[in-house]
């Protein structure tokens, strides 16, 4: 959004320079992107003038023969200017002068000597393009410089504006939130103009068919209008906000639209047939041709403004090319309106048209100022276009907006922005925003916000108005609590999900963070049970309509979407909570859980080793990685509940500190063909919250042993369905803590071993803890595995 500086002071006493004013607005919210300054390019032999005569040129017919007086003396011009009249005074550059565009050169035209330039806008990139020459006021002493005539200095603020504050899409907004800063008042223009006798009403009437999408409509009717250029001021205030000079009328409207942010329409009265406009949606099949020159197919649902025969506008977007004002235009109907936001908005979208009105219309305008802004736009045709107002207003309301009344407490204030804030001084803010303090005492107000902050509904947008003006800056630094507890350690939780994150990260695995609602159809698929999850009563969508209960869904969604942009071979982890239903409250059990997931190939290919598929040991070492850099003990144990997403045969239970945590497991045939992934894929998932933080192993400095270390090997005959995990803890347990280490080299199916049996071949590695253990005391120690073996676990001794 683009400010004139010049225009902003009209509206508010500012005491702050060009800079400091964009510093403060900055601070408010409203950032100031850039400041843009016109320079004075009017050279300075450049002078008033007065035309004398003019005559046709007698080679030319779009040509003239000017005589200008420039108080001295007389000067011959040929000009092809459109808007020439004698007696007019003008800008005139003698021959010599060098203007933007080039140096004016005294030459001869079709035959004629023309000695100088009658200057237009565009002479001085005032305009882009003009024709039309500078006309100055009669008082205007001849032969001055013209520059103490016509300002081309100007400076700009350009805003950025954020799509919640479209009361700052305009000059009066912006002159709000400076009153607000400095306590100066707003000075709002009162229009003023006379009216004929013939009202309004009897020219035309207003049918609205469609309230919800236009809930209010007004009209005027404006007779005798004069058509012509407007004055240099209007062209360089509206170059300055972006726009381009189409004629006084067309200028007019817009120049009220940055004025006062609420974009208004002028329709060429005699051209609306049955003098009634019809607020409707589209018919079936209905076209119109907008100003662009554009034919446009309208939907059905699509709002147009209409007369008896036909649409001529698209409500809030564009009029249309029968009805627009043109050079021969002498009778106007005048349109201020309130349109629904998101009817523009859609609208908008559909037709690939967007335009000033259309912006300010979708992002909620002011619905009481219609009569206001339509006035500003009559007093203005009355004083540049000769314009007389038919009396009265025409206007039809079929809904009027609901003002909230929203309360402020001051202990709100203070929780949120962490000072304390008198009452007084948060209402006295307010009050300069415009708003409406009703009740009011120490401790709270009740504020009603103004038609044009469609943003402010709840208490915390009121304590954000206070923050802003009350000074981001004004608010003291506080540093952050900390995590660690009174004695200055990090609580166990804490430190191990932040180690285990680092762990991650540091094996290869890249976080990622889901939504924590999904979609029940992909938990049914995956987990097969949707009804244990709870629903959200306004979801974005159908697809994310229910709170997770696992990470799973997510993690395995994040894998088929990468694998569909040809990302494989993905190491992924996400730490989030989950929401477990509970019996008897509608309130679920958050819980944080830790999910990881290996898919593809394990390691690349190169010269010194072949690719090999991710298998059920390397997400066993990742789980064993895990454990180690947290400090807790893992044990993996047969799979206690089955999964529908789970291959049995490589899944177990996840056992930290003896308690169970989770899962880890491979990803069944089914739901890989179901998510179409290419496998195998890998995962695991760990409740943090079930961990018992109390057994976190301390590490302590352990020298190498100086005592060397015995190996013996054990090959025993067990049933086939015992795990190794069984085994191991006989071993160890029946061992003590001499050993230092059990390895599982082969297991052995075949014709030798009974049916429904297996061997196992360990590795055991004994360390004496003060002296190196002998023979004899290491054979009592096997015999003590063996009988133990033979006793817990049914084993017997291969021979």
């Amino acid at each position: 959004m683009k400010i004139s500086w010049k225009w902003l002071k009209e509206f508010v006493d500012i005491p702050f320079s060009l800079q400091e004013t964009a510093e403060k607005l900055t601070m408010t919210g409203l950032e100031v992107e850039d400041i843009i300054i016109f320079e004075d390019n009017i050279p300075k032999n450049v002078i008033t003038a007065e035309i004398s005569s003019i005559k046709n040129h007698p080679e030319s017919d779009k040509l003239q023969v000017v005589e200008v007086f420039t108080g001295k003396e007389k000067v011959r011009v040929v000009s092809g200017a459109p808007n020439l009249e004698i007696g007019k005074k003008v800008v005139f550059a003698p021959a010599g002068t060098t203007l933007p565009a080039g140096k004016v050169e005294k030459r001869k035209i079709r035959g004629i000597e023309s000695a100088g330039l009658l200057c237009c806008d565009a002479d001085f990139d005032i305009v882009d393009e003009s024709e039309n020459i500078i006309f100055l006021d009669d008082e205007v002493e001849l032969g001055k410089y013209a520059g103490d005539y016509i300002e081309t200095e100007e400076a700009v603020l350009e805003i950025g504006i954020t799509p919640n504050r479209a009361d700052c899409l305009n000059v009066i907004g912006v002159a709000r939130e400076i009153s607000a800063i400095t306590g100066n008042s707003i000075k709002i223009k009162k229009p003023k103009f006379n009216e004929i006798k013939t009202p309004s009403s009897h020219l035309i009437s207003i049918e609205i068919k469609s309230p919800e999408l236009c809930p209010s409509y007004t009209a005027r009717v404006i007779e005798d209008v004069k058509i012509a250029p407007s004055p240099l001021w209007m062209v360089k205030r509206l170059k300055a906000s972006g726009l381009r000079s189409v004629n006084n009328v067309v200028d007019i409207t817009n120049y009220i639209l940055i004025e006062t942010g609420h974009p208004l329409h002028a329709f060429d009265y005699d051209l609306i047939e049955g003098k009634k406009i019809i607020v409707r949606t589209a018919y079936e099949g209905e076209k119109i041709v907008t100003l662009d020159g554009v034919e446009r197919a309208l939907e059905n649902d699509m709002l147009v403004i209409a007369d008896e025969r036909k649409a001529i506008a698209i409500a809030g977007i564009m009029g249309g090319e029968e009805t627009e004002v043109r050079n021969e235009t002498t009778k106007l109907l005048i349109e201020s309106a309130y349109f629904t936001p998101s009817s523009i908005r859609k609208t908008s979208k559909a037709l690939g048209l967007s335009t000033e009105a259309s912006y300010r219309f979708e992002r909620g305008s002011d619905a009481e100022i219609l009569e206001y802004a339509s006035d500003r736009v009559s007093s203005l045709i009355a004083e540049l276009a000769d314009g007389k107002i038919c009396a009265g207003i025409v206007k039809e309301t079929k809904r009027k907006p609901q003002k909230p009344i929203i309360p402020l407490r001051r202990s709100v204030v203070k929780k949120v922005l962490g000072i304390d804030i008198p009452m007084e001084k948060s209402a006295n803010i307010l009050e300069n925003l415009g708003m409406t303090v009703k009740t009011r005492d120490a401790e709270g107000i009740s504020v009603t916000p103004p038609s044009y902050r469609n943003d402010i509904e709840k208490e915390i947008d009121l304590v954000e108005e206070v923050a802003r003006i009350h000074g981001y800056e004004n608010i003291p630094v506080k540093y952050p609590f900390s995590q660690a507890g009174e004695d200055g350690k990090i609580p166990g939780r804490i430190k191990t999900i932040t180690d285990m994150r680092a762990e991650l990260v540091r094996i290869g695995f890249s976080e990622i963070i889901n939504y924590s609602f999904i979609n029940p159809a992909l938990m049914e698929k995956i987990s097969g049970n949707k009804n244990n999850a709870v629903e959200l009563k306004n979801p974005l969508s159908e697809e994310q309509s229910v709170m997770r209960t696992s990470l799973i869904e997510g993690i395995l969604s994040t894998l088929s979407l990468n694998e569909k942009r040809y990302i494989h071979n993905l190491k992924i982890f996400e730490i989030g909570r989950v929401y477990l239903p509970e019996k008897g409250t509608i309130i679920p059990n958050e819980r944080v859980y830790l999910a990881g997931l290996m898919s593809g190939k394990a390691n690349s290919i190169s010269w010194y080793e072949k690719e090999r598929d991710v298998d059920f040991f390397d997400i066993k070492g990742v789980l064993e990685s895990l454990a180690d850099s947290a400090g807790l003990e893992l044990k993996l144990k047969e799979l206690s509940q089955k999964k529908k997403f789970l291959n049995i045969s490589e899944s177990a239970d996840v056992m930290i500190n003896d308690v169970k945590c989770g899962y880890v497991g491979r990803i069944s045939s089914l739901i890989i063909d179901e998510l179409e992934l290419r496998g195998p894929v890998y995962v695991f998932e760990i409740d943090i919250d079930a961990i018992d933080f109390g057994k976190v192993r301390k590490e302590s400095f352990k020298p190498l042993s100086k005592i060397p270390p015995s190996y013996r090997d054990l090959s025993i005959i067990v049933d086939e369905n015992l795990t190794a995990e069984q085994i191991l803890e006989v071993v160890k347990k029946s061992a003590g803590n001499v050993l230092e280490d059990v390895c599982f080299f082969d297991i052995y199916r075949g014709a030798s071993i009974p049916k429904g049996k297996k061997s196992v071949a360990i590795s055991l590695t004994f360390r004496g803890i003060d002296k190196t253990l002998t023979d004899e005391e290491i054979s009592s120690i096997m015999e003590r595995i063996l009988i133990s073996l033979k006793e817990n676990v049914s084993a017997q001794i291969r021979s």
